[in-house]
């Protein structure tokens, strides 16, 4: 079945294809996928805007309609090279499924969605058939019994995860197109080991046990000893703070919402679910679990410790585990962030919301495979399962910041970028939500190269999911977030999940356990809180959070808990604000118990416009740390004010805090610190 001309007129546009149930058709420079014979399809929209002709170098050869939008093929101009677009209901690109690369048109995963596509996409005359199935092998390392870590002939067949444990090892031996995984293993050898009769064949493990964690090291299997290790076993013991259950000695919590106020939301908990309120973070039975309600908004909620991660001239390791179970990028989906200094609610939506740090760097897990689809996932494996990995990875570098999918599309200010590349290697099986196992997560850092490694849900044995080349990371020390991001999900793919009828993650809950990361110890900060401007849910279950200044006046913040006498190595001011109408400040102002500090707009100019100066940043959340000197401070409760110069907008100011930025004295005893800190340590001073 050859691919039809596009000469055939339909009454609204020219119709590319009409195989199977869906039409691909232009309309003046833009495409749209209607129903055969019928109208009323969705336009089709890369990042919120329009998908035009002369935007990319491709041409457009069909669409398909899935159970969770539509898929639509390309071939790249004048090359035997193909991608297929994953949609939303609503015609937005939100991911690929040729696994984040372009393949040839001999690609056996092409060939396979001829067959859902009902059309030979790469001409050859012959719509494809699905691939075999093959499973994984083990190789000759297998049964054996060494004195170190086998790295070498582990596969005969298949693809390699990582080498788990200390003596035994274990790894698996990955198959493809929905073939099986192998599991293998090796043994410690003794000094004396007792010699095996030559007649009797070494044993081949049926079922290797899997590698438990390693006690304080949080379960981190490719880094080195951990110097922060969170177990959650110790909740707040009654700080006032934005911090819920987690320990405000040891965490910072921001929270924002696209529109102007916060949703109440009921957490998943251990006993079920709890009644719609403020009280968004608890912990129970030893692990974290928290919910957002996204109101049909973006929103985040962002998670940090207090103790600077830090891999100067070294590849340090993060790790933690989560229960996701993301719909994709138009529901919710857990990211991890590093930012240099710890300015709250770092996060970047499009370019409709950049509240970015000065140097950081973000990577979103929200690619999602449903069952039987392969998503953006590069090989069949356990089609048979829900599936994810890494959807997209953003650097800020001097706050110019470069934002790359897997797609190989992106945003960048400014435009060009340096090369950033998301490679998708793999998918791991999704936890099945709060209330099952989890999936492990380390993250390889080092200044020009970020490997993602993930265990399948309620496993430990690694596989690296992708790597991100090139990011060119302009700072070597900060802080590690974890953060439930969301994008309207009452509008995303809601998939059947147990009674099998749609749910959708609008609101949601994600469980978290085991956060560590390696490196020398160097500092941890003090920071204390301004609590929220209300906690108290509307009848409509929102709470605002923030305070509105009105042109030529400030928001007023009460900072609690100051000692008397603080000591630190700088102190800062954090919080976020944004203006109403979106218009741009020359300078913000802020006072502390008195004392003023004016410092101009931070942000480049028109960071927020598209290449054809379409404005997408109206009003977008900006998130900013003051230095000022200690000599302001006073004990107990520190007055804040904060706003700007702008003499016809408001300016909306949330989550102000004051950070004492290196303490002297190693690690500090505060009241209810947990041992989610070393024992002992020593100031490690540089760039603070």
């Amino acid at each position: 079945m050859m691919l039809g001309a596009p000469a055939t007129l339909a009454a609204n546009g020219t119709v590319i294809e009409s195989f199977g149930s869906t039409s691909l058709v232009q309309v003046g420079n833009n495409f749209y996928v209607h129903p055969v014979g019928g109208n009323g399809g969705p336009l089709l929209k890369y990042k919120g805007r329009a998908v035009s002709l002369q935007r990319y170098p491709v041409i457009f050869l069909g669409a398909e309609k899935t159970a969770s939008g539509y898929q639509v093929a390309l071939r790249v101009r004048g090359a035997d090279q193909y991608i297929i677009w994953n949609t939303d209901r609503e015609g937005n690109v939100i991911s690929d499924a040729t696994g984040g690369v372009i393949v040839p048109g001999s690609s056996s995963a092409l060939k396979t969605f001829e067959l859902s596509f009902k059309q030979d996409l790469n001409g050859d005359g012959v719509v494809g058939a699905a691939p075999t199935p093959v499973g994984g092998v083990c190789g000759s390392a297998n049964g054996t019994k060494v004195s170190v870590k086998p790295s070498a002939n582990l596969c005969s067949a298949g693809t390699a995860s990582s080498v788990a444990g200390s003596g035994p090892w274990t790894w698996g031996c990955g198959g493809s197109n929905g073939g099986a995984t192998a599991s293998c293993s090796a043994s410690l050898a003794t000094a004396n080991p007792t010699p095996i009769p030559p007649s009797t064949p070494t044993p081949t493990p049926t079922s290797p046990s899997t590698p438990g964690p390693v006690a304080g090291n949080c379960g981190m299997q490719l880094g080195s000893a951990a110097v922060f290790c969170e177990t959650f076993d110790t909740k707040n013991p009654g700080i006032p703070s934005r911090t819920g259950d987690l320990d405000p000695n040891v965490w910072g919590v921001s929270r924002a919402l696209g529109a102007d106020k916060w949703a109440a939301t009921r957490v998943d908990a251990c006993n079920g679910l709890t009644a719609r309120s403020a009280s968004d973070i608890i912990i129970c039975n030893g692990q974290l679990r928290q919910a957002s309600n996204d109101n049909h908004d973006v929103s985040v909620l962002a998670m940090y410790p207090k103790q600077p991660f830090d891999f100067a001239g070294r590849t340090g390791t993060v790790a933690f585990d989560v229960s996701n179970d993301t719909q994709g990028g138009h529901a919710a989906w857990p990211e991890f962030w590093i930012t240099d200094t710890p300015v709250p609610a770092p996060f970047s939506h499009f370019n409709s919301w950049i509240s970015l740090p000065k140097n950081g760097l973000g990577i979103r897990f929200a690619a999602n495979a449903e069952v039987g689809q392969f998503g953006i996932c590069p090989n069949g494996n356990n089609l048979n399962k829900r599936r994810f990995t890494v959807d997209s990875a953003i650097v800020v570098r001097n706050y110019t910041y470069e934002d790359v999918g897997a797609l190989g599309l992106g945003f960048a200010y400014p435009a060009g970028g340096t090369g950033m590349k998301v490679n998708v290697l793999d998918c791991v099986i999704m936890s099945p939500g709060p209330n099952g196992p989890l999936n492990h997560i380390e993250i390889k850092v080092a200044q020009n190269l970020l490997e993602v490694w993930a265990s399948d849900a309620g496993s430990k044995v690694l596989r690296k999911i992708a790597t991100i080349s090139n990011p060119n990371l302009s700072f070597s020390r900060g802080l590690i977030w974890i953060q439930d991001a969301h994008y309207n999900a009452s509008k995303g793919e809601c998939p059947p999940q147990y009674s099998g009828n749609p749910v959708c993650q609008t609101e949601h809950t994600f469980t978290w356990d085991n956060v560590a990361f390696d490196g020398p110890f160097t500092y941890r900060d003090f920071s204390y809180d301004a609590l929220d401007n209300s906690t108290t849910p509307d009848s409509s279950g929102l709470m605002e959070i923030m305070k509105i200044a009105l042109p030529n006046q400030m928001t007023t913040w009460n900072v609690l808990n100051m000692p008397a006498n603080p000591q630190a190595a700088s102190v800062r001011v954090l919080f976020n604000w944004k203006t109403y109408y979106g218009r741009v400040p020359n300078n913000l102002i802020v006072k502390v118990n008195g004392h003023a500090h004016t410092f101009p707009y931070p942000y480049p100019a028109n960071d927020t416009l598209a290449a054809d100066g379409t404005s997408f940043g109206v009003g977008s959340w900006r998130t900013y740390p003051l230095t000022i000197p200690i000599t302001d401070l006073v004990a107990g409760t520190n007055v804040v004010q904060i706003g700007t110069d702008l003499q016809n907008d408001n300016t909306l100011v949330s989550n102000v805090n004051i950070v004492l930025v290196d303490v002297p004295g190693g690690v500090p005893v505060l009241p209810g610190s947990n041992n989610a800190y070393p024992a002992s340590g020593t100031s490690g001073g540089g760039t603070r």
